[in-house]
């Protein structure tokens, strides 16, 4: 049988209990800390390929519209490939899948231009675009822009 002395030994102390406490607590703390931050990267990145997608979707509409024939009398020009520049705001960027509401809206701004493009001073009716979606999140300003030349149907 043991001595009292001997059994108080065996015990853990305060002090070990409450080191043992703070360092469960530490790591309970960064790895929510960890946890939010992670949760934090992926919203962005989703944000972000919303976004992506959004000015994709413009960029497609115009290179597909058409009829572009700038040489006909009349002219077939779309809508879509009017020259200067298109604003419009409140574009939705990303809503929330599981309950609908807009989570993200921004503004699209679409600028077409003629290039210039001529081949022995004949004009090619190449035009510029370039699709430009602002929006924020968490505060902070994003944006994404693409690029593209349309030239007349053959």
């Amino acid at each position: 049988m043991r001595t009292p002395a001997a059994r108080a030994e065996a015990a853990f102390t305060l002090i070990d209990v409450l080191v043992t406490a703070g360092i469960v607590l530490l790591v309970g703390a960064t790895a929510i800390y960890a946890l939010t931050l992670t949760n934090r990267n992926a919203v962005g990145s989703r944000v972000q390929a919303a976004a992506q997608s959004v000015v994709q979707n413009q960029i497609d509409q115009i290179m597909t519209r058409g009829p572009y024939v700038p040489t006909n009398v009349p002219p077939d020009i779309p809508a879509v490939l009017t020259m200067g520049t298109t604003t419009t705001k409140d574009v939705p960027v990303f809503v929330n899948p599981e309950t609908g509401a807009l989570v993200v809206s921004g503004t699209l701004t679409t600028k077409i231009a003629d290039s210039g493009a001529t081949v022995k001073g004949t004009p090619l009716y190449v035009l510029k675009a370039a699709v430009t979606l602002d929006y924020t999140l968490g505060g902070r300003a994003f944006s994404v822009t693409m690029d593209t030349l349309r030239a007349p149907d053959q």
